[in-house]
């Protein structure tokens, strides 16, 4: 395994928030980056850059990945971003609403969405998936739940597949950036978590990458399913 020290900057919980009075408290945390006139400029940078990482570490395995998976995929703004350097993008989510918007905006034969409870079997086949990217999902489930959801992502990866995790970092001295949050992690208790999944060759992202420089707070990590 490989880390890279990160920086130890954080981000506050306030950064987070969209424009007050413009949505239902539910729908917080499903961000749609075209939607301008609600969401403040530097959060919509962040989520966009986010997708940016993962493009960038997809493109450094594949010159052009099969499948890739969207897990907790959203409004399926990123979804359609992977697409550029996928042949075939599925974005699961659990949001009926953010599923809707995601099929009528970007749905297509090339990028598709399914329903998906992330504390359950995930909607896909075994091996079914050259990549899986997870932006900001982990956070949001219980410390079981994100045991079971790996173990998932690790069955529905092909072998010598990409799994790519972004998440807060977690501060004691901060506490949880987000009510939403349920169990943020340290960067030794994410590797511990994802290497216990099966997973290895697991790597941090530090402040030098030019997608996550201007992301301190969080991590970025990669790794593979083995071959």
């Amino acid at each position: 395994m490989t880390t890279k020290k990160k920086s130890s900057k954080s981000v506050t919980a306030t950064l987070e928030q969209p424009k007050a009075g413009v949505l239902a408290k539910e729908h917080e945390e499903r961000i749609d980056i075209e939607r301008t006139d609600i969401y403040p400029e530097d959060m919509i940078k962040r989520h966009r850059e986010r997708y940016c990482w993962s493009i960038s570490e997809i493109s450094k395995r594949f010159c052009r990945a099969g499948r890739v998976l969207d897990a907790a995929c959203g409004t399926g703004y990123g979804s359609s971003l992977l697409l550029g350097i996928s042949n075939k993008v599925v974005g699961l989510d659990g949001d009926h609403g953010a599923l809707d918007h995601a099929r009528k905006r970007f749905g297509g034969s090339l990028l598709s969405f399914r329903w998906s409870d992330l504390n359950h079997t995930i909607a896909g086949n075994t091996e079914e998936f050259d990549a899986a990217v997870t932006i900001e999902t982990i956070e949001h489930l219980p410390e079981e739940g994100a045991q079971f959801f790996l173990s998932e992502l690790h069955r529905v990866i092909a072998k010598n597949g990409l799994l790519l995790i972004s998440t807060p970092e977690f501060n004691a001295e901060r506490g949880l950036t987000s009510t939403f949050h349920l169990k943020e992690y340290t960067p030794n208790e994410m590797i511990a978590l994802v290497t216990a999944a099966g997973f290895v060759d697991v790597v941090l992202s530090d402040a030098t990458n030019i997608w996550v420089k201007d992301l301190p707070g969080f991590i970025f990590l990669s790794a593979r399913k083995p071959g």
